[in-house]
């Protein structure tokens, strides 16, 4: 459905060509309020977007409370349909050029995608064919490597199989968290999209075929990810934690209490009891099978945020090593 509070666009245009934008930029599971940066990058170099297409449901959900507000401040008009393929006709009538999607969250139909003469292009934080599929930030984290981008490449029906415009590799430091790493990619996406949009829009650039044979899929998460197991060493459990925070967060049980892990790094203890807490001075470790971590930010269940420093002041019993 058509948001009522927009009307048609009336940004004084770059160039001729009306571009439909699809999604709402979360480009990690779980992020709250997340700023519209590459479609800002867009209005400002003054491309024309004919249309903004969210996933809301019909909605005032926080995941695209900026792009509908960016979209409404610039009066371009926002549908939220429940299936794309329900809007056929809607974006027809907008004679539209080309489709920008970043983290939309539905698969995109033939029917839609034969509406666009230039197609649609996505802005994907990975190196493809590396990490396809719809969690390649935390994938990235969890597997520790040492190096991500973000690829341009054009939409097909194929999950994001199509053709390579171009990409920014990014070197990683073994620090960022799900968060931080998916605001650097925004900014790269926004980058890479203003170099090459001109070229994709003249029909001057070349999109280079995936090497299927090295392609790499992500796993869906769910919950259940979240609970920690006692039987990994202490450099898995803190990429986890990194890479699941603040969805679905990373937790285990003690005592009767639901104790949530929001920021930890790795100790130099050794041997201590794996799923046990103790206290290192002002550090509250939490051992592992192999190692131990220093818990500096978390969260026991129904409370607040506390330091590791505050758990250690009200659990006066913690065993001192």
């Amino acid at each position: 459905m058509i948001d009522s509070n927009t009307r048609s666009a009336a940004v004084v245009a770059k160039s001729p060509a009306r571009i439909i934008w699809f999604g709402n930029e979360h480009l990690g599971s779980g992020l709250e309020s997340v700023e519209p940066v590459i479609l800002r990058a867009l209005i400002d170099a003054r491309y024309q977007i004919a249309a903004v297409v969210i996933q809301d449901r019909g909605g005032e959900s926080v995941q695209s409370a900026g792009t509908k507000a960016l979209a409404r401040q610039h009066d371009i008009p926002v549908f939220d349909p429940d299936r794309v393929g329900d809007i056929v006709e809607d974006l027809k009538e907008l004679r539209p050029t080309l489709g920008v999607l970043v983290a939309y969250g539905q698969m995109v139909p033939a029917a839609i995608l034969e509406l666009f003469p230039r197609g649609i292009i996505n802005i994907h934080p990975s190196l493809l064919p590396q990490y396809r599929g719809s969690t390649p930030i935390e994938q990235t984290l969890l597997d520790g490597v040492d190096q991500t981008g973000v690829s341009l490449m054009q939409l097909e029906a194929q999950m994001d199989a199509g053709p390579v415009f171009d990409q920014a590799p990014l070197p990683l430091t073994g620090h960022e968290t799900k968060t931080s790493l998916a605001a650097t990619l925004q900014q790269l996406g926004a980058e890479i999209l203003l170099k090459n949009i001109d070229g994709i829009l003249a029909e001057t650039a070349d999109a280079r075929p995936q090497d299927e044979d090295q392609a790499t899929y992500c796993k869906l998460l769910t919950k259940a990810d979240g609970q920690i197991n006692f039987g990994q060493a202490a450099d898995v459990i803190e990429r986890q934690i990194r890479a699941l925070n603040p969805w679905p967060g990373i937790y285990f049980d003690l005592d009767g209490e639901r104790i949530m892990i929001l920021e930890a790094a790795i100790s130099e203890a050794k041997d201590l009891a794996a799923g046990q807490l103790y206290r290192d001075g002002k550090n509250l470790l939490l051992g592992t099978a192999d190692g131990a971590l220093i818990l500096t930010k978390l969260k026991i269940a129904g409370k607040k945020t506390i330091s590791g420093v505050d758990y250690i002041n009200t659990h006066a019993s913690l065993e001192t090593v």
